[in-house]
């Protein structure tokens, strides 16, 4: 996203209450295009079905920048510039306790930006090519990303984002089989009956055991 932007939401984090900051009442607000009484919801029987479209388009551009603004504010995962400016460093309470200069939540994940428009079912291929672990408690075998544009998004759903105004860290807990009808055309691997239904049905199970 545009780094002027960027900074200034990064200026104002994490508790945006500097008096002249534009957006500091936009997470304990409700915007008037939610409400009932809204001009959003003007309508009644022989109303003028163009202008109905017209509403319903209004509606949505309003809606679209308010869960933008969320995404920006709640859902971008921050990392600090360093003294120097050069770098950017997790936070204390971000870090790996292996790996205290890595991001224990992965970010950024600008290994995930792969152009997909649609969600993904995680296949040996893909995860090599996101550079996401096949093995372990970590094991992304037959799960699901969704699309991704931007390293440092914490993905969520957008209605929930503009509806509830804070980090809303959806994780879909799914597992699908890897077939001919699951596998993605982003991959370049043969990764169709390279692994059986237990292997996913294991890396399942080692997911649901590790977040107990």
């Amino acid at each position: 996203w545009d780094p002027e932007r960027r900074k200034e939401r990064e200026d104002a984090w994490p508790e945006y209450k500097a008096p002249t900051y534009k957006y500091r009442d936009l997470m304990i607000s409700r915007p008037s295009y939610q409400k009932r009484d809204s001009s959003s919801f003007v309508g009644s029987v022989g109303t003028v079905v163009g202008s109905l479209i017209a509403n319903g388009r209004a509606w949505l551009r309003r809606h679209k920048r308010h869960k933008q603004l969320i995404q920006e504010h709640k859902q971008h995962h921050v990392h600090t510039l360093s003294a120097d400016g050069k770098k950017r460093l997790p936070l204390t309470c971000c870090r790996r306790r292996d790996k205290p200069k890595e991001c224990r939540g992965g970010y950024p994940k600008d290994a995930q930006v792969i152009g997909a428009k649609e969600a993904v079912v995680m296949c040996p291929g893909l995860a090599k090519q996101m550079k996401l672990p096949t093995k372990g408690r970590r094991n992304v075998l037959g799960s699901l990303a969704g699309p991704r544009t931007e390293g440092n998004l914490n993905g969520t759903h957008g209605g929930l984002a503009a509806s509830c105004g804070f980090n809303t860290d959806v994780q879909v807990g799914y597992h699908l089989p890897i077939c001919k009808e699951t596998h993605s055309k982003l991959c370049k691997d043969d990764c169709v009956g390279a692994h059986h239904d237990e292997d996913i049905i294991v890396a399942a199970q080692m997911c649901q055991d590790a977040q107990v």
